[in-house]
């Protein structure tokens, strides 16, 4: 993030302000890329302290060197990665050399200088230049110069499914979607091309594959076998079509349908990891290691793979054999937890006891005792049919102190792998144990959950925990429907459960049905009043039935010790105060809250700059001039507890105008007209609502005719983006809006250039259209710019 504030608020002592960001294969945000089952995807990060040359300007792995211009003198350092005898620091301007000596420097003993500039020098003619003892080129960095080509325009949103042109512009969009965690929405594009062709091979599968995701295996078969009906030997088809088939118990299938993916080198190693899996679970141990060696030769740097192959040797009594494919793979991948706990195994079969305990000591200490981990630890045992050890890896946690801060899950899990095994008594005692301990921060998120919880429900219908965790489950893979009657039967069973209350309020808003949402959100708070997520979505479904903002404000005060414990719900009561014109009150909470801003979020800047503005038209009127201009300048101010701090091109024409106003009023007319100067020099695009104060400040200055131009540009602008109900409009910047808030800035921008131009009848009532689509339009017209990341 950039500006000042960040450096004050994210490091110690108000320092500079780095923000490194890892990754591999990837522009970092801008691009998510899938990652293939099996596929393992190997590259190199080097971390190294920088110290004492203050902010870098150039590394690679040699060190970091920083080259500043200041007050005409170049300041010049070099962190090095190693020890350099003899190295030679050279700088040049215009390609002369000017400075060159031999410096002894280590990453202990940074080199710093700073010599005078030479005449005519600037930055972006410096080049500085560090060369080793032999003349090898460590280091070489010059300043680019800055072309500032203006920002691109915003790509426009996707068109409705039913009007993209193409197939495959069908199935790209589906694909962005669906990587960006929309699958909904990728769905709807996947669907689109298969109405258009209904045997499309790669709508077919992309559809099937989300479903496999959600657990809808039924499904998921269908579009697989659609696929394949067009294209047998597809074998990315093929092998989700097994993996399918696995969840749904239909061995003889999956193996027949692995066993053909694996004809194609894309899914050759995944197939038969599968299949060695597959075998291990059937107990045909000979059958699964000529799979999971296929598996290696294929892809041997799957970690996984190798932990399979020692759990294969392990069950068949090769333990030394097991014992070394263990330790290699955990001397690549010691965060691999299957080839730990096999490495324990092998120890223990072998008579080697000290060594196994040390190990389990260190499975536990790289697990960190984690529900999680030890859960994720034990499906994988179970994928091969392994329940005992499933189990063991469980009690390893349960059977430490501290087990009543477990998830339930571990519990659901130990109650369903010892049903498997035969041990009633032992599975009926942890089935009840699930729905007794405390489920707080418990997110089921694995489809191996779905039959664990179905078990526990089957075994005792009137457990509301687990139909609890089950609807929560459901909810997260987008299976509306089937959450929603889950929960009921959960909130039925448990009322008191407030969680459950608001993730069914939360479902049924989901399902558009609004009037059952605000019942189960009601119940959620009269079963727990402190939930402020609850009671912020509560609010916003009153304002979808129409709630007033008198009405939504007394609801919320009702919960004011609540809302100065989160940001969004303050944010929300702030609002309404502003949308009221209770000022007063709006500006008692900016001010007395600390609010914790994410990068690029200034939305409660607004509610700031808003109140200032209010205020200070108000005293405006009222004949105070001086107040008023107080009131115009803090509306200028970022407050440290807002934590926001200006960004690049942000226009400050509205209160700058209004400052000019004041200072007018108050007969200061040479520092008024400097105001109006001020916000005629500012050039926003001619549909920026802007327009409207660079065509008063054009008045003001006596310009009238310039003054309607701006107006009547402003006006002709916004005859260009009045369409349909997809329309976009941009606010500041490069910010967008889309809908209802895009309608009301047309408005509402369409209100003020008419205003300008006189026409006051028609101003009002497009600033009515503008309110009633959306209250805050004001501030939406005259936001900031995107953060520029």
């Amino acid at each position: 993030p950039a500006g000042r504030l960040w450096e004050v608020v994210l490091t110690d002592g108000d320092l500079p302000l780095v923000e490194p960001q890892a990754g591999a294969y990837s522009d970092n945000q801008p691009d998510y890329l899938w990652i293939m089952p099996g596929e393992t995807k190997i590259f190199s990060h080097y971390w190294f302290p920088v110290r004492d040359i203050g902010p870098w300007d150039y590394a690679n792995l040699e060190g970091s060197l920083t080259l500043r211009l200041e007050d005409n003198r170049v300041k010049i350092g070099w962190s090095p990665t190693g020890e350099n005898e003899n190295a030679r620091v050279i700088l040049s301007s215009a390609g002369r050399e000017f400075y060159s000596r031999t410096v002894d420097s280590g990453p202990g003993t940074p080199f710093i200088d700073q010599v005078d500039a030479p005449e005519g020098a600037d930055l972006h003619s410096l080049k500085m230049t560090v060369l080793s003892a032999h003349g090898d080129t460590l280091l070489s960095f010059q300043h680019p110069v800055s072309e500032n080509p203006p920002l691109p325009e915003p790509d426009p949103p996707f068109p409705p499914a039913e009007k993209v042109g193409s197939q495959d512009s069908l199935l790209l969009i589906g694909d962005y979607n669906e990587r960006f965690r929309q699958p909904q929405r990728a769905i709807d594009y996947y669907r689109e091309a298969l109405r258009r062709d209904s045997l499309d091979v790669r709508a077919n599968t992309a559809l099937g594959l989300v479903q496999l995701k959600q657990g809808l295996y039924d499904q998921a078969l269908q579009h697989f076998a659609r696929a394949l009906k067009r294209q047998p030997s597809f074998t990315r088809a093929r092998y989700y079509q097994g993996l399918a088939e696995l969840q749904l118990d239909e061995q003889g299938k999956a193996e027949r349908d692995l066993n053909l993916a694996s004809y194609g080198l894309a899914n050759y190693a995944a197939a038969h990891f599968e299949l060695a899996r597959l075998a291990a679970l059937q107990g045909r141990l000979q059958r699964a290691l000529e799979h999971i060696e296929r598996s290696i030769r294929g892809n041997a740097d799957n970690a996984q793979a190798h932990a399979v192959k020692a759990l294969i040797l392990n069950r068949l009594g090769r333990h030394q054999e097991a014992l070394a494919v263990a330790s290699d793979i955990q001397n690549a991948d010691p965060l691999d937890f299957l080839s730990l706990a096999e490495r324990i195994k092998a120890f223990e079969q072998l008579g080697r006891q000290e060594q196994a305990d040390a190990l389990r000591d260190t499975l536990l200490a790289v697990t960190r005792s984690s529900s999680e981990n030890h859960l994720e630890l034990a499906v994988r045992y179970a994928c091969c049919g392994s329940y005992g050890d499933a189990a063991s890896v469980l009690r390893m946690i349960t059977d430490q102190p501290g087990y009543e801060k477990l998830s339930p899950m571990v519990y659901y899990y130990l109650g369903y792998y010892y049903n498997l095994l035969g041990k009633q008594l032992e599975s009926n005692v942890f089935r009840t144990r699930g729905s007794e301990v405390s489920a707080d921060y418990c997110f089921p998120s694995r489809l191996e959950s779905v039959p664990v919880l179905r078990f526990a429900m089957e075994k005792n219908p009137q457990d509301a925990r687990a139909y609890y965790l089950l609807g929560t489950l459901y909810f997260s893979k987008n299976r509306l429907e089937d959450a929603i009657r889950v929960l009921q039967r959960s909130v039925s069973l448990d009322p008191g459960n407030a969680v459950a209350q608001r993730n069914l309020g939360y479902a049924w808003v989901r399902n558009k049905d609004l009037e059952r949402a605000r019942a189960a959100y009601e119940a959620a708070l009269e079963a727990d009043h402190d939930i402020p997520l609850a009671i912020l979505e509560l609010d916003r479904v009153y304002y979808d039935l129409g709630t007033s903002a008198e009405e939504r404000t007394s609801f919320l005060e009702k919960y004011r010790e609540q809302a100065f414990k989160s940001d969004p719900l303050l944010k929300r009561l702030i609002s309404l105060y502003v949308q009221l014109e209770r000022y007063d009150e709006a500006l008692e909470a900016l001010t007395s809250h600390r609010f914790h801003s994410w990068e690029g979020r200034y939305g409660v800047h607004l509610y700031w700059v808003q109140s200032q503005i209010k205020k200070g038209d108000f005293d405006f009127q009222a004949g105070d001039y001086e107040k008023a201009l107080e009131h115009y300048r803090l509306a200028l101010s970022y407050p440290s507890n807002l934590e926001v701090e200006e960004q690049p091109r942000t226009i400050h024409a509205r209160k700058r105008y209004k400052l000019g106003l004041a200072l007018e009023a108050l007969g200061r007319e040479k520092e008024a007209r400097g105001e109006f100067e001020k916000v005629v020099l500012d050039r926003p695009r001619p549909d920026n609502a802007y327009q409207y104060f660079r065509g008063k400040a054009l008045d003001k200055l006596g310009r009238k005719d310039e003054a309607r131009q701006v107006f009547q540009g402003l006006l002709d602008s916004l005859e260009k983006s009045s369409d349909s109900g997809h329309v976009i409009a941009a606010g500041p910047g490069r910010r967008m809006f889309s809908g209802s808030q895009a309608r009301a800035l047309i408005h509402f921008k369409r209100a003020l250039a008419l205003e300008g131009l006189g026409n006051y009848e028609q101003a009002q009532e497009e600033r009515r259209k503008a309110l009633e689509l959306a209250p805050e339009v004001e501030m939406d017209a005259f936001c900031p710019p995107e953060a520029g990341w």
